[in-house]
């Protein structure tokens, strides 16, 4: 069948679904590009600012290019839609919602009975387990067991977004999905894990998170088959994702819950039981076991929470030989179990086999390590000559240190950490037609910058060949950011130059200067936890009791892990005024408008300290480190303007955002015309301006 719609009547049917649509030029322009991306297979980076439109800017077109597709060819290839966040995938779900409602109502103009498949996937540990539930009901503890059961019966998600509030870590452990029996549970047919996984498979689009798309890439045997095109938005998050997903983490209770798993199979699946001890005897207690955890005890002295290999007295040598050996334990052990409980009958049973299948995964968990630590080399005599295992010294090896109290001890445990040091050593990342958006991206002015990090290609030789971008799009602004904010950058506090007490002071006493001449409705924005508690800890009173806007009264927070839904319901009401002391989770994704935010200040430049051994493979390169602190540094200016009325002040309490970074950090605001100044008197008249206007 031809096309019955064109793109721009798509367009035209998606804008009539709203009461009041706002025409913007740059939506227009993601709308048309990513239609070319998908039409051709392209890989493009578009870096979209606050009020492009930019979910619906890569959604419009994914969900027009299905439509065509199946009115053509009767297929549509699976498009992945990849965030951040859950939290993000929920968000983009509800978003989906009026497409689907567009693509469904043409599908039916054309008499056509398809209507759009969109499947949200989380990773397993997100689904509560009704069966596994009602297995370790007595080892919960207390708990809200009939709440519990009222949410089961009722025909809603069955999620740690839904359930989790109501468990402890430990108890979330207890209920969500592990070994899944498959269709031979009894709860199947009910099963939110079990549902999502066979809808992923007729899924039209799929929303996923960063993390998921890349563990499933890299350790599943389907990856992501089927997928014709990838949209990865918050893209700016993803080489450390990239990262983490492809380190593999191996801690000292691993062996015991190899075994353990063994033994839950052989209950789970009503196996003969007769030979059980002996099998547990035989690979509960063995050398292989003792040596593993004897290099981790030895460990247990450091101080530091997380320390690299090259700081220890073990050897690269000898950790891999220990890991070479609990390798062949943990492969026998399988073997033997295979062999001692399943029948050749049972062996082929794809129920038996979908049990089974993630107890080997993890099983082959040691593998993955060494072969990520291992390389094969010829010496280059012929066919005859056995090649090389040898070494690698471009992987970052690392333990981390974890305490807890168990039955009243205080105990340690001991992980080992190895990880590539550059992204290009894991390939083509990127095999099909992606788009790769953010809303800061770009570095100056361009999005090559990302790109060179992170798409490349082995050839077959072995050698990395980088891959370039199709299209590289900086999007303008849609406000009038000239008008609508000011930069105020402070040109005496340098935090390099000062202790920590005479920079902490400074802080001090600029901090209530600034909130003096605004409306109090404020983020002080913090890169140290310790400081930003130092800070609020001193000026706490002072604020409280500094004159008001009109006369409102003030309310103080500090962030915490609890209290986001009451900051942001503070902010948005006008009758009190709003300060509040945070972190990074306060740099970006808050959606304040008008009146509700109207100052932000930045007490330090975002550079990030590269203690956690992730970041610090990723600051060993300086391009990246400047970035992601470019980064930072927008996204923070960025809360303050989210539509056409808003207003509001960025403070910048380090000097060195005049010169750090080739003079980044003040060359973004100047290309745009944003007015720069030093001079807390022309803040107050810009506020003065802004309330009578």
């Amino acid at each position: 069948m031809n096309e019955i719609i064109s793109y721009k009547e798509f367009q035209e049917m998606f804008k009539s679904s709203f009461k009041s649509y706002e025409e913007r030029d740059q939506q227009q322009i993601m709308w048309d590009a990513i239609a070319d991306a998908f039409e051709h297979e392209k890989r493009i980076a578009i870096e979209a600012p606050t009020g492009t439109g930019k979910t619906f800017g890569y959604s419009v077109p994914a969900v027009y290019q299905q439509l065509v597709n199946y009115l053509k060819e009767k297929e549509t290839p699976k498009v992945i839609l990849s965030t951040f966040t859950i939290s993000l995938q929920e968000q983009l779900m509800k978003d989906l919602e009026v497409l689907k409602d567009v693509y469904d109502s043409v599908m039916k103009k054309a008499g056509e009975t398809k209507r759009l498949k969109i499947v949200n996937l989380k990773g397993v540990s997100n689904y509560f387990c009704q069966l596994r539930y009602l297995q370790n009901q007595s080892l919960l503890g207390d708990y809200p067991e009939e709440e519990i059961t009222r949410l089961i019966n009722k025909n809603k998600p069955k999620t740690f977004q839904d359930f989790g509030k109501h468990f402890s870590t430990k108890q979330w452990n207890q209920v969500k999905v592990e070994s899944c029996q498959s269709h031979s549970c009894p709860f199947y047919s009910n099963c939110d894990y079990a549902q999502a996984h066979k809808e992923t498979e007729e899924a039209d689009i799929l929303v996923v998170n960063h993390a998921l798309y890349f563990y499933r890439l890299f350790y599943s045997p389907q990856k992501w088959d089927g997928a014709s095109f990838v949209v990865f938005d918050e893209s700016h998050k993803l080489e450390k994702v990239i990262l983490e997903a492809a380190t593999i983490a191996i801690d000292e209770n691993y062996p015991a819950e190899l075994v353990e798993q063994g033994l839950a199979l052989v209950e789970q699946l009503g196996l003969d039981k007769e030979s059980l001890d002996d099998w547990k005897g035989t690979y509960k207690e063995h050398v292989s076991i003792y040596q593993f955890l004897t290099m981790l005890n030895s460990l247990k002295q450091k101080k530091e929470r997380s320390f690299r290999l090259d700081g220890t007295s073990l050897s690269k040598a000898e950790m891999v030989n220990c890991l070479f050996q609990l390798n062949r334990w943990a492969n026998q052990m399988y073997l033997d179990w295979i062999k001692t409980f399943l029948t050749d009958e049972m062996r082929e049973d794809p129920d038996v086999k979908d049990a089974v299948s993630p107890w080997y995964f993890n099983i082959q968990k040691i593998g993955r390590m060494l072969q990520l630590l291992l390389v094969t080399n010829s010496d280059g005599q012929g066919s005859q000559t056995k090649p090389k295992i040898e070494l690698r010294n471009d992987i970052a090896i690392w333990f981390s240190k974890y305490e807890y109290e168990r039955a009243g001890e205080e105990c340690i445990s001991i992980t080992v950490h190895a990880s590539p040091e550059q992204i290009h050593m894991l390939g083509d990342l990127f095999e099909t037609g992606t788009v790769f958006t953010s809303g800061t991206l770009s570095q100056g002015g361009s999005c090559k910058p990302f790109a060179s990090r992170i798409l490349h290609q082995i050839s077959e030789t072995g050698e990395t060949i980088p891959k370039h971008l199709d299209a590289d799009i900086v999007l303008s602004s849609p406000f009038d950011l000239q008008t609508q904010t000011i930069v105020n950058i402070n040109t005496h506090i340098n935090p390099r130059s000062l202790d920590k007490s005479q920079y902490e002071q400074q802080l001090i006493d600029e901090i209530p200067k600034l909130l003096s001449i605004g409306t109090q409705k404020s983020f002080v924005l913090f890169t140290s936890n310790a400081t930003m508690w130092k800070v609020f800890k001193e000026l706490k009173d002072e604020i409280t009791f500094m004159d008001t806007y009109n006369g409102q009264p003030v309310e103080i927070w500090i962030q915490n892990k609890t209290n986001y839904k009451d900051v942001i319901r503070s902010f948005q009401n006008p009758n009190v005024r709003t300060v509040l002391f945070g972190s990074y989770t306060y740099f970006e994704g808050v959606d304040l408008k008008r009146d509700a935010l109207t100052q932000v200040i930045l007490t330090k430049l975002p550079y990030s300290v590269p203690s956690d051994p992730i970041q610090g493979i990723l600051s060993q390169e300086k391009n990246f480190t400047d970035w992601e602190a470019c980064i930072r540094y927008e996204q923070a200016y960025g809360r303050l303007i989210r539509t056409m009325e808003d207003y509001g002040a960025f403070h910048v309490l380090d000097k060195r955002a005049v010169y750090l970074a080739r003079r980044q950090f003040i060359g973004m605001f100047k290309e745009k015309g944003i007015r720069i100044t030093g001079d807390i008197e022309e803040v107050k008249r810009f506020f003065e301006l802004n309330r009578k206007e």
